[in-house]
């Protein structure tokens, strides 16, 4: 894309800010579902689905720190053996309870993809605390059937503990399925730093306007 020198050079101070505040995050949770724990009991054995080709369904544990209601499953990959969490239809619920350090900026980091119905939406919502930060709807992809990561910044507030809820209310019979799901803090930039990445982001804008002149 040939943007204007201008731009190019906003953009690079931007770019240097972003890296200097990511850089040296740090991953403090980390769940894929892949745990045997989290299998209470057979419920389809050897079904299609639209995400794996064969899957096993099952019924699903309150298990390392997760619980689950409503129509909330465990899928699994015939091929790989990767597990997963499969939001059923309107009534499928997962709930995490996080303890984090207190007034902390954190990132939630997961995969997203549908299943059982083509080419009809399924409605996923998040909830962290008593906020709803995602209201998502889409549908399973073709050319993505492994799904979307997503990405969600929070505050663990004043005392760190902070509760996740995953669940949808799709209006059809589509389902939701996420899995290695990843927090990480996002270590800000100290003044030092900051200060450097504007100079470098200042002398950028003003070499690009002196080449314009």
């Amino acid at each position: 894309m040939n943007f204007p020198r201008l731009l190019r050079s906003s953009f690079l101070s931007m770019a240097v800010l972003a890296g200097a505040a990511t850089a040296s995050a740090t991953v403090v949770y980390s769940e894929n579902f892949d745990a045997t724990n989290f299998r209470s009991g057979s419920l389809l054995p050897n079904n299609f689905s639209e995400r794996w080709a064969q899957t096993d369904y099952y019924f699903i544990n309150s298990f390392a720190g997760w619980t689950f209601t409503g129509s909330a499953y465990l899928a699994k990959e015939h091929a790989t053996a990767n597990q997963a969490v499969l939001l059923n239809e309107t009534t499928g619920v997962a709930r995490y309870t996080a303890n984090l350090a207190a007034n902390t900026l954190y990132q939630l980091q997961f995969n997203l993809s549908g299943d059982n119905i083509r080419n009809q939406p399924y409605r996923f919502l998040l909830d962290i605390g008593s906020s709803n930060v995602i209201d998502l709807t889409q549908s399973w992809s073709v050319a993505n059937p492994a799904g979307y990561a997503q990405s969600v910044f929070f505050n663990s507030g004043s005392n760190g503990v902070v509760n996740f809820k995953f669940y949808q209310a799709s209006a059809s019979g589509a389902s939701a399925i996420f899995d290695d799901v990843v927090i990480s803090t996002v270590n800000v930039p100290d003044e030092a730093s900051l200060a450097a990445c504007l100079g470098l982001g200042l002398a950028a804008l003003f070499a690009g306007r002196r080449r314009r002149a």
